[in-house]
């Protein structure tokens, strides 16, 4: 299921390109399925302003207990959900963790489209 619905995802995001075998080729590691944070970018910043807002948020290299891959069967200890996303896929991303003091995170991934390419929605 979850390999269907990222190729669904990659057909969406890269207009249905296939290469010349026919195969889709999707982004690097945008699935998380090479188990670890790779062609990501990560962040922290911090909660709240006076508006609620997130705020000043600077690129970091991953943070071990900030930006974390999850792997296994296990589940959350207060959502009780799987750490890994159903669907077929090994690996997850997990922002954040059980510290205060207004910590925040984030994780970006570029997609590059290529120039020349006018249809792509």
């Amino acid at each position: 299921m979850k390999s269907r619905l990222l190729l669904l995802f990659c057909l969406m995001l890269l207009g249905g390109s296939y290469n010349s075998m026919g195969q889709m080729t999707c982004p690097d590691n945008i699935d998380f399925e090479t188990g670890t944070t790779n062609s990501w970018s990560y962040y922290i910043g911090s909660c709240c302003t006076g508006s609620g807002a997130l705020t000043g948020f600077v690129s970091t290299a991953p943070i071990a207990n900030r930006h974390r891959i999850t792997t296994g069967t296990a589940t959350d200890p207060y959502g009780g959900f799987p750490i890994v996303a159903p669907g077929g896929g090994a690996y997850s991303l997990k922002l954040g963790n059980s510290g205060v003091n207004a910590q925040a995170e984030k994780a970006r991934y570029y997609v590059h489209v290529p120039t020349g390419v006018s249809n792509y929605a």
